[in-house]
């Protein structure tokens, strides 16, 4: 789950951002060990559900691309950047954005596709770990 946050840092500076925690006292603890004072908390809303469906077709676009430009050494996240210029439903774009602000806050692949078992299956995410895990 993710929720808006407000806090105060220790100098007295206001931050704001979102936080990924199981729930608000996980949130709040988070927060805390980052030396952040809270100020609000609230859940964020997704934009659809997450299992929201997407045409076989469009991830099957998505992948072969995705394949042909990690084989070209594109980073991660600039081959979900290009991909997500390629991608016509709107639904897709979304989550390939999701996906790709989870790596950019520390995430691996498999974790960030896991959000969104309505598209990204089992098997697709085992497939991606065990990459992530022949690559260590």
């Amino acid at each position: 789950m993710e929720f808006k946050y407000k806090a105060i840092k220790s100098k007295g500076e206001i931050v704001k951002g979102i936080i990924s925690a199981d729930n608000e006292t996980k949130a709040m603890a988070q927060l805390k060990k980052q030396n952040l004072t809270p100020v609000s908390l609230k859940p964020v809303k997704p934009l659809f559900s997450r299992t929201a469906r997407i045409k076989t077709s469009e991830l099957i676009l998505f992948t072969r691309l995705f394949a042909r430009l990690i084989r070209s050494h594109v980073p991660v996240i600039n081959s979900l950047n290009i991909i997500r210029s390629t991608i016509k439903d709107r639904k897709f774009i979304t989550i390939i954005s999701a996906v790709r602000n989870d790596l950019s806050a520390g995430r691996s692949l498999s974790q960030a596709l896991k959000k969104f078992p309505g598209v990204f299956s089992d098997f697709y995410v085992s497939a991606i770990e065990a990459g992530e895990d022949s690559a260590k």
